[in-house]
């Protein structure tokens, strides 16, 4: 046994009785511990209109992170400022450029000093409550719609946005992929298109766009490569084949050509590829990959 050191002394203990036991074991150990992580709970206030209200709660991460990743209190308020950001873009994309985000955590501004200290000093129970309000703000319509670059007249028709519709994105950038595919269609194998400029005037409330355009060349169908042929004939292939040398460059018929070649029941996947280039005639170069189905061994016998 351990001497106890000079001038220390024992303290001397009475016995504890069963009522005084149950009172020190009620009473609370110590000062309630923070939660970590920290339950929340999230308010979203509508917008007015169910799609674009679908379209934050789908974008939001304090709604889609709830319960999936638990986070610490710090890590809750840098969740929520992400979220303003991804809020405001899902408002823009439906045209609402003028919007505003709030978020409130326990009643308190993100930014208020005091909100960390609140958070760490929180229970588990009940959960942080987190309000989000959104104002849409004025919607914005398509302003002018200009082209940089030559586009003939029967492509732009594939456009199908007007000025005076609502700016909103999807159809923005819808026009972008319809252009490119009525050139294409049309034999501009290499033709670009690129992400429109997008000009707003918050005072009229109009967004004006431009999409710069390189057409290149309007080309035929060059070589006709088959990559992946070990027991099919080449020859049996290209007589099945609706696309020759010479053919105007067309990706539905390319398609429908590839389709064809998949249906011989031969192959088990069949693939087709433009070259990024023309050939020294002018021509682009089809590649079409194609992987052989296993052959089978029938036996036939008899007496």
């Amino acid at each position: 046994m351990k001497p106890v050191p000079n001038g220390l002394h024992l303290p001397r203990f009475a016995p504890i009785t069963r009522a005084a036991l149950f009172l020190l074991l009620a009473l609370p150990a110590g000062p309630a511990k923070a939660a970590d992580p920290q339950p929340y709970d999230v308010n979203l206030a509508g917008s007015g209109s169910g799609e674009i209200d679908a379209a934050l709660r789908a974008s939001s991460q304090l709604v889609a992170l709830k319960d999936k990743v638990p986070v610490p209190p710090f890590a809750l308020v840098q969740r929520a400022q992400t979220d303003i950001a991804r809020l405001q873009t899902v408002l823009d994309s439906f045209g609402y450029y003028l919007n505003g985000v709030t978020i409130k955590i326990a009643g308190r501004d993100l930014d208020d000093p005091e909100l960390p200290q609140i958070l760490d000093d929180a229970p588990a129970q009940p959960p942080a409550v987190i309000a989000i309000a959104v104002e849409r703000g004025p919607l914005f319509h398509i302003g002018t719609i200009a082209f940089d670059g030559a586009v003939p007249e029967a492509d732009r028709a594939a456009v199908r946005i007007r000025s005076g519709d609502p700016a909103a994105a999807n159809p923005v950038l819808d026009a972008q992929a319809d252009l490119l595919a009525a050139l294409q269609e049309d034999g501009y194998a290499l033709a670009t298109v690129e992400a429109p400029i997008a000009i707003a005037d918050n005072e009229k409330h109009t967004v004006n766009l431009s999409y710069r355009v390189v057409t290149g060349p309007r080309v035929t169908i060059g070589r006709i490569v088959f990559s992946g042929l070990k027991d099919v004939n080449a020859a049996f292939v290209r007589r099945a084949l609706d696309v020759k040398r010479g053919d105007r460059y067309r990706p539905s018929r390319i398609e429908a050509a590839r389709q064809r070649m998949a249906a011989l029941g031969v192959f088990s996947g069949v693939s087709v590829r433009a070259g990024t280039k023309l050939d020294s005639d002018g021509t682009i170069p089809l590649t079409f990959d194609v992987q052989e189905r296993p052959r089978h061994a029938v036996t036939l016998s008899g007496t």
